[in-house]
């Protein structure tokens, strides 16, 4: 994966998240999922 749309992802995923997070709270099912899937895209970068 290109670095730009690798930090694209990152930002939108991390978009998704705190949305969520706003809207269901933080421990939500989905807010989580999408925690670990922005971990996953972070660890890309390195």
């Amino acid at each position: 994966m290109r670095k730009e749309k690798l930090l694209n992802a990152i930002e939108m995923k991390r978009k998704k998240m705190i949305e969520n997070a706003l809207h269901y709270g933080f421990t939500h099912p989905k807010t989580v999922l999408y925690s670990k899937e922005l971990d996953h895209l972070l660890n890309k970068v390195k």
